[in-house]
Protein backbone atom coordinates (compact mmCIF):
# COMPACT_ATOMS: atom_id res chain seq x y z
CA UNK A 1 0.00 0.00 0.00
CA UNK A 2 2.83 2.38 0.88
CA UNK A 3 4.47 1.62 -2.46
CA UNK A 4 1.29 2.58 -4.32
CA UNK A 5 1.03 5.78 -2.31
CA UNK A 6 4.62 6.71 -3.16
CA UNK A 7 3.98 6.06 -6.85
CA UNK A 8 0.87 8.24 -6.79
CA UNK A 9 2.76 10.97 -4.97
CA UNK A 10 5.53 10.88 -7.58
CA UNK A 11 2.97 11.09 -10.38
CA UNK A 12 1.35 14.11 -8.75
CA UNK A 13 4.73 15.80 -8.37
CA UNK A 14 5.55 15.13 -12.00
CA UNK A 15 2.19 16.45 -13.19
CA UNK A 16 2.56 19.60 -11.06
CA UNK A 17 6.09 20.17 -12.38
CA UNK A 18 4.99 19.75 -16.00
CA UNK A 19 2.17 22.24 -15.49
CA UNK A 20 4.58 24.82 -14.02
CA UNK A 21 6.99 24.31 -16.91
CA UNK A 22 4.18 24.78 -19.43
CA UNK A 23 3.24 28.06 -17.76
CA UNK A 24 6.88 29.14 -17.75
CA UNK A 25 7.30 28.26 -21.44
CA UNK A 26 4.29 30.40 -22.31
CA UNK A 27 5.90 33.40 -20.59
CA UNK A 28 9.35 32.78 -22.08
CA UNK A 29 7.96 32.89 -25.62
CA UNK A 30 6.89 36.51 -25.16
CA UNK A 31 10.17 37.58 -23.52
CA UNK A 32 12.22 39.35 -26.20
CA UNK A 33 14.43 41.77 -24.29
CA UNK A 34 16.00 42.31 -20.88
CA UNK A 35 13.27 44.79 -19.94
CA UNK A 36 10.66 42.07 -20.50
CA UNK A 37 12.78 39.58 -18.59
CA UNK A 38 13.15 41.65 -15.41
CA UNK A 39 9.77 43.38 -15.41
CA UNK A 40 7.44 40.63 -16.59
CA UNK A 41 8.99 37.17 -16.69
CA UNK A 42 10.35 37.21 -13.15
CA UNK A 43 7.01 38.57 -11.89
CA UNK A 44 5.24 35.65 -13.52
CA UNK A 45 7.77 33.20 -12.08
CA UNK A 46 7.05 34.46 -8.58
CA UNK A 47 3.44 33.36 -9.10
CA UNK A 48 4.22 30.12 -10.95
CA UNK A 49 6.66 28.84 -8.34
CA UNK A 50 4.91 30.42 -5.35
CA UNK A 51 8.14 32.06 -4.21
CA UNK A 52 8.12 35.64 -2.87
CA UNK A 53 11.63 36.57 -4.02
CA UNK A 54 13.27 35.65 -7.32
CA UNK A 55 16.26 37.44 -8.79
CA UNK A 56 19.45 36.77 -10.75
CA UNK A 57 23.07 37.22 -9.75
CA UNK A 58 25.37 37.84 -12.71
CA UNK A 59 29.14 37.36 -12.82
CA UNK A 60 30.79 40.71 -13.51
CA UNK A 61 33.25 39.38 -16.09
CA UNK A 62 30.56 38.14 -18.50
CA UNK A 63 29.02 39.72 -21.56
CA UNK A 64 25.59 39.31 -19.94
CA UNK A 65 26.66 41.67 -17.15
CA UNK A 66 27.64 44.29 -19.75
CA UNK A 67 24.31 43.96 -21.53
CA UNK A 68 22.31 44.25 -18.32
CA UNK A 69 24.22 47.35 -17.26
CA UNK A 70 23.62 48.92 -20.69
CA UNK A 71 19.89 48.17 -20.55
CA UNK A 72 17.27 50.62 -19.34
CA UNK A 73 17.73 50.78 -15.57
CA UNK A 74 14.16 50.31 -14.40
CA UNK A 75 13.25 49.77 -10.76
CA UNK A 76 12.47 46.11 -11.52
CA UNK A 77 15.89 45.54 -13.06
CA UNK A 78 17.70 47.19 -10.15
CA UNK A 79 15.74 45.09 -7.64
CA UNK A 80 16.17 41.81 -9.51
CA UNK A 81 19.76 41.90 -10.77
CA UNK A 82 22.83 41.53 -8.60
CA UNK A 83 26.47 41.43 -9.69
CA UNK A 84 29.36 39.43 -8.28
CA UNK A 85 32.98 38.86 -9.24
CA UNK A 86 34.02 35.50 -10.60
CA UNK A 87 36.34 34.84 -7.67
CA UNK A 88 33.68 35.62 -5.08
CA UNK A 89 31.16 33.49 -6.95
CA UNK A 90 33.53 30.52 -6.96
CA UNK A 91 34.35 30.92 -3.27
CA UNK A 92 30.66 30.61 -2.36
CA UNK A 93 29.75 27.95 -4.92
CA UNK A 94 32.65 25.56 -5.46
CA UNK A 95 30.48 23.35 -7.69
CA UNK A 96 29.18 25.72 -10.41
CA UNK A 97 27.04 23.03 -12.01
CA UNK A 98 24.92 22.12 -8.98
CA UNK A 99 22.07 24.02 -7.32
CA UNK A 100 22.74 25.03 -3.72
CA UNK A 101 20.33 25.43 -0.83
CA UNK A 102 21.34 28.18 1.57
CA UNK A 103 20.05 28.58 5.11
CA UNK A 104 22.70 31.05 6.35
CA UNK A 105 21.58 33.75 3.95
CA UNK A 106 23.66 36.54 5.51
CA UNK A 107 26.83 34.81 4.33
CA UNK A 108 25.53 35.19 0.77
CA UNK A 109 24.79 38.92 0.96
CA UNK A 110 27.00 39.51 -2.11
CA UNK A 111 24.45 37.60 -4.20
CA UNK A 112 21.73 40.15 -3.51
CA UNK A 113 21.02 43.20 -5.70
CA UNK A 114 22.91 46.32 -4.66
CA UNK A 115 21.38 48.07 -1.63
CA UNK A 116 18.51 45.57 -1.57
CA UNK A 117 19.01 42.57 0.75
CA UNK A 118 15.78 40.61 0.82
CA UNK A 119 14.42 39.42 4.20
CA UNK A 120 14.82 35.76 3.28
CA UNK A 121 15.77 32.94 5.62
CA UNK A 122 16.29 30.26 2.99
CA UNK A 123 17.45 30.36 -0.62
CA UNK A 124 18.13 28.08 -3.54
CA UNK A 125 20.76 29.21 -6.02
CA UNK A 126 20.60 27.56 -9.45
CA UNK A 127 23.44 28.04 -11.96
CA UNK A 128 22.76 29.87 -15.21
CA UNK A 129 24.74 29.09 -18.35
CA UNK A 130 24.97 30.70 -21.78
CA UNK A 131 26.83 28.79 -24.51
CA UNK A 132 28.31 26.49 -21.89
CA UNK A 133 29.68 29.34 -19.78
CA UNK A 134 28.45 29.91 -16.24
CA UNK A 135 27.13 33.48 -16.11
CA UNK A 136 25.53 33.53 -12.66
CA UNK A 137 22.64 32.11 -10.69
CA UNK A 138 18.86 32.18 -10.67
CA UNK A 139 17.91 32.70 -7.04
CA UNK A 140 14.76 31.70 -5.18
CA UNK A 141 14.23 33.11 -1.69
CA UNK A 142 11.64 32.61 1.01
CA UNK A 143 11.00 34.11 4.44
CA UNK A 144 10.56 30.60 5.85
CA UNK A 145 13.71 28.83 7.03
CA UNK A 146 12.13 25.46 6.23
CA UNK A 147 11.55 26.17 2.54
CA UNK A 148 13.48 24.35 -0.22
CA UNK A 149 14.11 21.23 1.87
CA UNK A 150 12.42 18.94 -0.64
CA UNK A 151 14.72 17.37 -3.23
CA UNK A 152 11.78 17.36 -5.65
CA UNK A 153 11.44 21.14 -5.37
CA UNK A 154 15.18 21.62 -5.82
CA UNK A 155 15.02 19.57 -9.04
CA UNK A 156 12.04 21.63 -10.17
CA UNK A 157 13.87 24.92 -9.64
CA UNK A 158 17.01 23.58 -11.32
CA UNK A 159 14.86 22.64 -14.31
CA UNK A 160 13.45 26.16 -14.37
CA UNK A 161 17.00 27.54 -14.37
CA UNK A 162 17.80 25.52 -17.49
CA UNK A 163 14.87 27.11 -19.28
CA UNK A 164 15.85 30.57 -18.04
CA UNK A 165 19.40 29.98 -19.29
CA UNK A 166 18.02 29.37 -22.79
CA UNK A 167 15.78 32.41 -22.45
CA UNK A 168 18.71 34.64 -21.44
CA UNK A 169 20.74 33.29 -24.35
CA UNK A 170 18.00 34.32 -26.79
CA UNK A 171 17.39 37.65 -25.08
CA UNK A 172 21.12 38.44 -25.10
CA UNK A 173 21.31 37.72 -28.82
CA UNK A 174 18.32 40.00 -29.39
CA UNK A 175 19.98 42.78 -27.37
CA UNK A 176 23.22 42.36 -29.35
CA UNK A 177 21.31 42.75 -32.62
CA UNK A 178 19.64 45.92 -31.34
CA UNK A 179 23.01 47.36 -30.28
CA UNK A 180 24.53 46.53 -33.68
CA UNK A 181 21.56 48.02 -35.53
CA UNK A 182 21.81 51.18 -33.45
CA UNK A 183 25.53 51.51 -34.16
CA UNK A 184 25.00 51.07 -37.90
CA UNK A 185 22.21 53.64 -37.89
CA UNK A 186 24.40 56.19 -36.11
CA UNK A 187 27.25 55.45 -38.51
CA UNK A 188 25.10 55.97 -41.59
CA UNK A 189 23.78 59.25 -40.22
CA UNK A 190 27.25 60.62 -39.47
CA UNK A 191 28.48 59.69 -42.96
CA UNK A 192 25.39 60.87 -44.85
CA UNK A 193 26.04 62.91 -48.01
CA UNK A 194 23.67 65.78 -48.67
CA UNK A 195 22.78 66.72 -52.33
CA UNK A 196 24.44 69.82 -53.75
CA UNK A 197 22.15 72.54 -55.10
CA UNK A 198 23.93 73.14 -58.44
CA UNK A 199 21.40 75.76 -59.55
CA UNK A 200 22.16 77.90 -56.54
CA UNK A 201 25.88 77.54 -57.16
CA UNK A 202 25.49 78.74 -60.77
CA UNK A 203 23.50 81.82 -59.71
CA UNK A 204 26.13 82.68 -57.12
CA UNK A 205 28.86 82.38 -59.76
CA UNK A 206 27.00 84.71 -62.16
CA UNK A 207 26.51 87.34 -59.46
CA UNK A 208 30.21 87.19 -58.63
CA UNK A 209 31.16 87.61 -62.30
Amino acid sequence: MKYVERVLEKLKEKEAAEQKFRQLDEQIISTLCLKDFFEHLISEMICIFDTPYIWVTIIEETRLAELVKQAEQSLSLKARAGFITKNEYSSHLPDPAAPARVSETEAFSSFFPENDIYPVKSMTLCPLKIDGQTVGTLNFGDISSSRFTSSAEIRLLAGAALKISLCLSNVSAHEEINILAGSEARGSQSGRLYPIDTGRQQNTAKQTA
